[in-house]
């Protein structure tokens, strides 16, 4: 069931007139031309057939709003239904009052509502509490939930309160989750509160707030669920570790939000960068840590060191590497080429005999341009002369059909 309303206009006969009223006019301050009036009715959702309803003046003063009409259809709720509404028909006293039927209630509330967290489920949405502080009014009201709370030992001399600095750790769309309870919330008097058994307990300073461990569990339901949604995978996994670091050293708010992000950043490029590597098809882990310079001293370290900047890479300059066998040059080759897929470039490795061989079966299928267009989308191709052998017959077949 779903309750909400809706304004009209009827025919202008003397007996609309007395009983609705000509409400509104035009910016001269005309009148209406035709009486309005409002509705109220409590639907079906299914088939949308209108089950109660309450029929008043629209804008005539004060009490002749939705609130004022649907409080004469809460009292005739049957105890099967779920009463859907939306947040401008909640109120302490209302929500009392339908909830004292039996009905199931998923009821909208205003954003500066909050609520405490009374039993988190392992959904990440979490079961809450409504109340009205002392000595205050029905909109004071804090908390809500998609069926009334348990039922708790009553308010006491010093009844606890939902909180007011407390916020909701999931989504509303997971409030509904929450699993049925028959029980009702137990109507109090003005000057006291709603409570649950498990409400938490009042400060001395006059403030409630929730259980320490429940906030942290909430905040942490919270968080997770937001990254997530963000696709934040190394803030989900890191940030508990990297809250208590930052409360042992006293972090500012910022300096902990530096922390997470570049926490995010450096991930996220050591995964790029292990994605291109894997993308350039090295037949080997090698690098220029692992090069034994000793066993080569042709071989200057501050030139490999330089060519490690992959700046030739950026001004798209050959590099070839020339020495007898055994000198390292297929180490250097993948090294590099595993340097330059960390800065950023798209890198392919492949044999030579597989390159020549690949451009002559496209040449003969009529697709050679197609290929020399796939290897020339990389930044850099290193091309491995793995055996020796005479290239230059086939190349130059190769050559002779691309032109």
């Amino acid at each position: 069931m779903s309750i909400d309303g809706m304004e009209w206009d009827v025919p202008d006969t003397p007996a609309n007139a007395a009983c609705f009223g000509y409400h509104g006019g035009g910016a001269d301050g005309t009148a209406a031309t035709f009486p309005k009036a409002r509705v109220v009715t409590v639907n079906e959702c299914g088939s949308r057939a209108p089950v109660l309803a309450a029929i008043g003046p629209a804008g005539a003063g004060k009490g002749t709003g939705e609130q004022p009409l649907a409080r004469g259809l809460y009292p005739r709720l049957e105890e099967d239904w779920l009463l859907i509404a939306d947040r401008n028909f909640y109120n302490w006293a209302d929500w009392c009052a339908a909830a004292d039927t039996g009905a199931a209630l998923l009821w909208r509330v205003k954003s500066w509502i909050l609520l405490p967290v009374l039993e988190l489920l392992p959904d990440g949405s979490y079961r809450s509490v409504l109340g009205q502080p002392e000595g205050q009014g029905p909109r004071a009201g804090r908390g809500a939930g998609s069926r009334p709370p348990r039922a708790g030992p009553g308010p006491g001399p010093d009844p606890a309160r939902a909180g007011d600095r407390v916020r909701g750790a999931c989504p509303p769309a997971a409030w509904g989750n929450c699993p049925p309870t028959p029980a009702r919330c137990p109507r109090s008097p003005p000057t006291t509160s709603c409570s649950a058994a498990t409400a938490p307990p009042r400060k001395e300073h006059g403030h409630d707030l929730q259980d320490p461990p429940r906030a942290e569990q909430a905040a942490d339901a919270a968080d997770d669920h937001a990254c997530r949604l963000l696709r934040l995978p190394t803030v989900r996994t890191q940030f508990p570790e990297l809250a208590a670091a930052a409360a042992r050293e006293q972090m500012t708010y910022r300096g902990y939000l530096a922390e997470l992000l570049m926490a995010e950043c450096d991930d996220r490029a050591r995964r790029r960068s292990e994605r291109r590597i894997k993308a350039a098809w090295f037949p080997r882990d090698k690098s220029l840590r692992a090069f034994d310079y000793g066993a080569n001293p042709a071989v200057d370290p501050a030139v490999i060191n330089t060519l490690a900047s992959c700046d030739w890479v950026k001004k798209e300059l050959p590099l070839c590497l020339i020495g007898d066998s055994g000198t390292g040059k297929s180490h250097l080759l993948i090294a590099l080429g595993t340097e330059a897929a960390m800065a950023g470039y798209r890198v392919r490795y492949t044999l030579a005999a597989k390159l020549v061989n690949e451009l002559v079966e496209a040449a003969d299928d009529k697709q050679l341009t197609k290929t020399i267009n796939r290897y020339g989308r990389v930044d850099l191709l290193c091309v491995d002369l793995y055996r020796h052998r005479d290239y230059a017959e086939d190349a130059l077949n190769v050559a002779g059909q691309r032109s």
